[in-house]
C-alpha cells in the first residue's frame, strides 16, 4: 500500500461514481434510523452536503486493502478490482465512524 496509490484512488473518476451511488444508496437506507446523528447524516449526504460526503470518500479511499487491492505495479491503478460489495461493506462500516464527527446522539450538529 502506498498513499500515492490511495491518492490515485481518490482521483479516480468511475470509483469516485460507484462510491457517492453507495454513499447515497446508505444514506436512503439510514434516513428512518433510530440513533437521530446518523439520522441526520443520511439527510446531509442526501443533501450533498460537501465536508459529509469528501469525508465519506476520503474514508473509503483509505478503507483497508483498497489501496494494495487496485495497485497494479506500475504507477496506475485499476479501481474496477474493488467490488460493490466491498464499497458497501466499507461505506456501512464507516457510517457510525464518520457520523460523530458531524452530528451528536441527538441529531444536533457537532461544534467545529
Amino acid at each position: 500500500m502506498s498513499y500515492h496509490t490511495q491518492a490515485l484512488l481518490g482521483e479516480d473518476v468511475e470509483f469516485g461514481r460507484r462510491s457517492r451511488s453507495c454513499i447515497f444508496e446508505q444514506a436512503n437506507a439510514n434516513l428512518n434510523n433510530a440513533d437521530a446523528g446518523i439520522k441526520a447524516m443520511a439527510q446531509a449526504l442526501l443533501k450533498n452536503y460537501p465536508a459529509q460526503t469528501s469525508t465519506f470518500l476520503q474514508a473509503i479511499c483509505a478503507s483497508p486493502g483498497f489501496a494494495t487491492e487496485v495497485d497494479m505495479g506500475d504507477g496506475t491503478i485499476d479501481s474496477s478490482k474493488v467490488t460493490d460489495g466491498e464499497l458497501l461493506s466499507t461505506t456501512q462500516q464507516i457510517f457510525p465512524i464518520i457520523t460523530p464527527l458531524f452530528y451528536d446522539s441527538t441529531g444536533a450538529p457537532v461544534p467545529v
